[in-house]
């Protein structure tokens, strides 16, 4: 897809996992589709076991970027500085 044709997906999920092997597991138990990197299942890709769909659809501008994730310490309170820059990932992620 080119820029101009970008589209934004807002998608509900009834299941949130926070790992792409957790991500992978999920699909080869058929629940459903997942937007993970293809280096995480290249080997599930070239098997059989796992079908690319959308081929043709770009859904980052870095293929290995399909999924972002930011980790962190978890704590009762996230400090000033960590939110700051959260805030700052997520507002660039959605502009790229």
């Amino acid at each position: 897809m080119i820029a101009e044709d970008r589209k934004k997906l807002m998608i509900n999920s009834q299941v949130s996992v926070n790992s792409v092997n957790g991500q992978k597991q999920l699909v080869l138990n058929h629940t459903g589709l997942t937007l993970i990197p293809l280096w995480a299942v290249k080997s599930e890709l070239a098997n059989g076991s796992l079908v690319q769909v959308m081929p043709d659809h770009i859904f980052s501008p870095y293929e290995e970027l399909s999924a972002t994730y930011a980790i962190y310490l978890k704590r009762d309170m996230i400090s000033p500085k960590t939110r700051v820059f959260l805030d700052f990932l997520v507002e660039y992620m959605i502009a790229i």
